[in-house]
């Protein structure tokens, strides 16, 4: 038996601009809800995907890389810093250590000058922040369908 998945994109659709309308009407929560459980779904399937690839290369060979496709490439890639050293057995004239030195501002008591003369101390610039809309679950735990499992 083949399973299928079948997406109504117009149904897609018809959900995200009837959760657009959470701010006028309550009922279109439901909505925002079903696209973030279906959105869930997806994370989660491709998660297994991600691990299924893995295993399958590992039994292939344990030097397994990744694979390339026509339009698709599924490699490990390793994020972050690749070195750090141990803070307690360094040199401090290490060839193969750099200082940096940044400054952070103390947001907390710029506003409290602001607050209190009405302007930021000199050397200080606001940066442009565009808000975003962020959307999560209260309840923190997705339902999930039924008939994914």
């Amino acid at each position: 038996m083949e399973n299928i998945i079948k997406i109504d994109t117009n149904e897609l659709t018809a959900f995200a601009e009837e959760a657009g309308k959470f701010v006028f009407k309550q009922s279109a929560e439901e909505n925002l809800l079903k696209l973030l459980q279906l959105k869930k779904l997806i994370d989660d399937a491709l998660e297994k995907a991600k691990a299924g690839i893995e295993e399958a290369g590992k039994k292939i060979s344990p030097d397994f890389k990744g694979v390339v496709g026509q339009q698709i490439k599924a490699i490990y890639r390793s994020f972050g810093e690749k070195y750090t050293y141990n803070k307690e057995k360094v040199i401090e004239a290490s060839p193969y250590l750099k200082e940096i030195i940044w400054r952070k501002v103390k947001s907390d008591e710029v506003n409290a000058y602001v607050k209190a003369n009405d302007k930021l101390p000199e050397g200080i610039i606001e940066k442009d922040r565009q808000p975003k809309i962020s959307i999560s679950v209260k309840n923190l735990q997705l339902p999930t369908n039924e008939h994914s499992k």
